[in-house]
């Protein structure tokens, strides 16, 4: 989970404009509740919770949002580029689909190859394996988190703990979304490995908390922020784990009025 992306996800399976493309794109759904269902198993991090069957909804992406992206590779990409940048945005598109809807496991790279109107050939030039499809959906659903905290917690007049509040908010409501809690928060660790799945989170997320909470309390040296970030960081996974649960006495705007207590009383030692 993250809220701005501080540094580079390198790898050598994952195309950047493909998840260019699809990071806009998935930036354009809003975010829908987590529902349980009866059926087969997820692979999940044992230390996380174990559901059953896990069948979302996922709706496909608006065309109206991959537009603007594509427009931008008219002007800029030669005709090549575009027709591979396209093509690997649908691949994603289709691996999205397919992760959330049957989980890492039973997901065929066949058919989301044939889904997004390529081969198999064409899949394995891209990704040699499924794991390195895995990950290139779970970077772009993370950075797609992203823009959806630092959008609602940006303004320049609002106050600070409001506008950490409101990224926290966002957090959890995009962390509501089927395909984010089961690919990124239920099966990511296991798939790719706790080390991994922190290495990207955190990479992605614990810069950008510390400069938030560096907002609320300038005086504030590092010694101190870091540990806070890592707190928020945890509790804010957990609660989206918890929420989608259904987990009893867990809602979000009493967990959002205790983490501002704590905030504020950090803030103010």
């Amino acid at each position: 989970m993250s809220f701005q992306m501080m540094r580079v996800i390198s790898s050598p399976s994952i195309s950047t404009t493909g998840l260019a493309t699809l990071i806009l794109a998935m930036g354009g759904e809003s975010p829908k509740g987590v529902e349980r269902a009866e059926g087969g198993g997820t692979q999940a991090h044992p230390h996380r919770a174990r559901w059953q069957g896990y069948s979302p909804d996922c709706g496909p992406v608006q065309q109206a949002a991959c537009k603007p992206a594509l427009a931008r590779y008219d002007r800029t990409m030669p005709l090549d580029q575009q027709t591979a940048a396209a093509e690997d945005q649908r691949l994603l598109e289709s691996a999205r689909l397919a992760f959330a809807r049957d989980g890492f496991a039973a997901a065929d790279l066949g058919a989301i190859a044939a889904a997004a109107g390529l081969s198999s050939k064409d899949l394995g030039a891209r990704y040699p394996d499924k794991k390195a499809l895995f990950t290139a959906v779970v970077v772009a659903l993370e950075t797609a988190f992203d823009a959806h905290c630092r959008q609602a917690s940006s303004g320049l007049l609002g106050e600070p703990m409001d506008l950490f509040l409101a990224g926290c908010r966002a957090a959890l409501e995009f962390g509501g979304r089927r395909d984010f809690a089961r690919i990124v928060m239920i099966e990511g660790p296991g798939v790719l490995g706790v080390e991994e799945w922190e290495r990207i989170d955190h990479g992605l997320g614990l810069p950008t908390l510390r400069q938030g909470l560096r907002n609320l309390a300038p005086q504030a040296g590092e010694a101190a922020l870091r540990p806070m970030a890592v707190m928020v960081m945890g509790a804010l996974n957990e609660l989206i784990l918890a929420l989608a649960r259904e987990e009893k006495g867990v809602a979000v705007e009493d967990s959002l009025a205790l983490l501002e207590r704590l905030l504020r009383a950090w803030a103010g030692r």
